[in-house]
């Protein structure tokens, strides 16, 4: 005899009748019935310091018959083995990282399969939400799932190969700017015009530095890529803007996320504003973030 149930449930009663004697008998245990799959959300690009939600969903044949039907019969706390994978470089692979992924609130560093849960996700009628934080930046590669406690442990011969496992797809997530600073004397023109000390001389050096930020102000060390500088002129107006010395730089792995530039000029007199920003993180636009009246510059002769 087999029998068939088209939802989760541990332990479904058995009867068996036969209304001709009559006489019927019901199962002295319950028969365990379980979820066939996961089918999973993909979460979406972020801000770091920000967050996602994606969600986990017990698939299978429902009370209808139907297939790769949600299972509401999947509900609780289920412990789960997570892992995840990152690229920073942009060179095919995964490389290290030592930022924690929150998953649902709980931190996790497992970069391969853990020998034990690591996660506990709370599922209402077949249906975990589980909201994403990461506090640095990168390309999330995958972001894996596991549920294989009993039964799901091939401790049932009825279930051995039925794996409850899901992956994401890639997603990233971005540095929310790039700040800039200068810790050159007299960097900052706070009022916008000629009262203010001067900087440095039209065409002479003065000090920019450029960081990847997360939501919040921490450092998104992790952050490798091209810096873009432009620059337009605060004050005089009308005026002329002149040029940067230093248009772009590059943020290596050796930089922690931040880059000083002690070469930057200008080569036009006035007040400046300095915008950096990164138009391509893995696809990502970084938005500019504006240094506002950086001078004053000074004629260098005349």
């Amino acid at each position: 005899m087999y029998l068939f149930h088209q939802n989760e449930n541990p332990s479904l009663s058995i009867v068996a009748s036969d209304p001709l004697i009559p006489v019927s008998t019901t199962s002295a245990t319950g028969v365990d019935f379980r979820t066939s799959g996961f089918a999973i959300s993909e979460p979406s690009s972020f801000v770091c310091g920000d967050s996602t939600t994606m969600t986990l969903t017990a698939i299978g044949e429902d009370d209808s018959g139907a297939s790769c039907q949600v299972l509401t019969g999947f509900s609780g706390v289920k412990g789960m083995k997570a892992w995840f994978s990152v690229n920073l470089d942009g060179v095919v692979g995964a490389d290290a990282v030592s930022t924690d992924l929150s998953i649902a609130s709980q931190l996790i560093s497992a970069s391969s399969e853990p020998s034990s849960n690591n996660v506990n996700l709370t599922f209402n009628s077949g249906i975990a939400n589980i909201p994403l934080t990461y506090e640095n930046a990168g390309q999330f590669l995958t972001v894996n799932f596991k549920h294989d406690d009993a039964p799901y442990d091939n401790s049932v011969p009825e279930l051995s190969g039925v794996t409850l496992n899901a992956s994401t797809a890639s997603f990233v997530v971005r540095p929310d700017k790039i700040n800039l600073s200068s810790s050159t004397a007299n960097a900052s023109c706070a009022s916008g015009d000629a009262s203010c000390s001067r900087l440095v001389a039209a065409g002479s050096p003065f000090n920019i530095t450029a960081e990847a930020q997360c939501i919040g102000g921490g450092v998104a060390d992790d952050y490798q890529g091209t810096v873009a500088f432009t620059h337009n002129l605060a004050a005089p107006l009308p005026g002329s803007t002149g040029s940067l010395s230093v248009n772009s730089v590059t943020v290596s792995s050796i930089d922690n996320g931040s880059v000083e530039v002690n070469d930057q000029t200008i080569s036009e007199v006035g007040v400046f504003n300095i915008e950096a920003g990164d138009a391509n993180y893995f696809s990502e636009v970084i938005p500019p973030f504006t240094l506002s009246n950086e001078g004053r510059i000074y004629p260098a002769y005349f």
